[in-house]
């Protein structure tokens, strides 16, 4: 299932969830998971752990967690933890010239923050890193409408 902007989507009877957010929420001050945007990121992350199929773990973020300020990190971390979880669940990911060899059917969930030029103020997409995704678009269908 594809979540854009501030959308939930129903969760798909098969396969994982990705969030493609062409938002700044992963970037500046949607990290209170109890109001506004922070809730509803919170409520998306709940929604898509507890739905996706069962025999996945975690979160795969394209996100730079050690990026300074790590805005994007800290912010899908606290969703993560107003959703119950705990941070560690979470799988950073930067190397666009690995995305072809990832796995995606193990994760429950893939988060794709915002892009350039905002997103990568705090550790969100890069070009480089999107032209990758883009690459493996084919692979990330599969993951959401597997079964």
């Amino acid at each position: 299932m594809w979540c854009r902007n501030q959308q939930l989507c129903s969760p798909s009877p098969s396969g994982g969830f990705a969030c493609l957010t062409s938002m700044l929420a992963d970037d500046f001050s949607c990290d209170d998971p109890t109001t506004g945007c922070g809730f509803l990121f919170t409520s998306l992350v709940k929604a898509a752990l507890e739905a996706a199929p069962a025999g996945a773990s975690g979160i795969l973020a394209f996100i730079n967690p050690n990026y300074d300020p790590p805005l994007a990190a800290q912010n899908l971390e606290a969703w993560v933890a107003g959703a119950g979880y705990q941070a560690s669940i979470i799988t950073y990911f930067q190397s666009a010239t690995r995305v072809a060899s990832l796995n995606f059917s193990q994760y429950k969930l893939i988060f794709i923050p915002a892009g350039a030029p905002m997103g990568e103020f705090g550790g969100g997409m890069t070009d480089i890193l999107n032209d990758a995704l883009t690459a493996v678009q084919a692979k990330i269908a599969a993951f959401i409408s597997a079964g």
